[in-house]
């Protein structure tokens, strides 16, 4: 009798998850800054995509013993793109396409470069450079030319209702201001979902945070949906300073 009384109580503090779930992705006057980190915690990456109107920045900082920072901005008013890093003056500089000078007689670089490399959409960006945001809801059955989701998309393949999500459900947990739901698949056997744990923003569908059993993962830092002024430490090339 008493083991029944536990197992009901432990029954009803079980937090329950009743969605929807639904992925949509900012698609302009945003900022999102995240960090990758391995298992002990270290950060190994930093990265930022943000767009204004008509320009996309998208920043990696990478650390470790070789550091290094790319930052790429494709202007889809003018449609150029522009590549570059931080320099020895500790001043970032950025070129049309592969190092040339932005200048209007290397425009044709320029062109290429966004022909090349810019999100054949504006609005698409966010799932072009930080993807694994969009990991737990991306569905390529839209869009077959892009990498499969992970939850979501092999959930409709095994023909799971959302309600599924539930057992996996762990409550809510805060990251950058956003009440997250938490989906833990740790330890859960596969179910063919993967085994990570998930912390999801329930108005974008957007990952803010995984973590994989072994520690590693990634977390959102900033995440501005409404972002409309040029931060320099986003795009430090228009410090005036410099």
């Amino acid at each position: 009798m008493a083991l029944c009384l536990a197992v009901a109580a432990l029954a009803q503090e079980k937090p329950h998850w009743t969605g929807p779930y639904a992925l949509q992705m900012p698609e302009d006057h945003y900022r999102i800054s995240l960090r990758t980190f391995d298992s002990q915690g270290r950060t190994a990456t930093k990265e930022t995509v943000a767009r204004i109107d008509y320009m996309i920045a998208h920043n990696t900082i990478f650390l470790g013993e070789e550091s290094a920072e790319v930052h790429e901005r494709f202007d889809y008013q003018a449609e150029l793109g522009y590549n570059g890093g931080r320099g020895s003056d500790d001043h970032v500089h950025l070129y049309f396409g592969d190092g040339n000078a932005p200048v209007p007689e290397n425009e044709d670089e320029g062109h290429d470069w966004f022909e090349e490399y810019a999100p054949e959409s504006a609005s698409s960006a966010v799932l072009a450079f930080v993807p694994e945001l969009c990991d737990f809801g991306w569905d390529n059955k839209v869009d077959p030319d892009t990498e499969p989701g992970i939850v979501l998309q092999r959930m409709r393949q095994l023909g799971r209702a959302q309600s599924f999500l539930d057992r996996f459900y762990a409550g809510e947990e805060t990251i950058c201001g956003v009440k997250c739901w938490v989906f833990d698949f740790r330890g859960q056997g596969s179910y063919g979902l993967g085994d990570a744990c998930w912390w999801i923003d329930p108005a974008t569908g957007l990952a803010l945070r995984r973590e994989s059993p072994d520690g590693s993962g990634f977390m959102v830092e900033v995440f501005d949906l409404d972002y409309r002024l040029w931060t320099l430490d986003v795009r430090p090339e228009l410090n005036p300073e410099r």
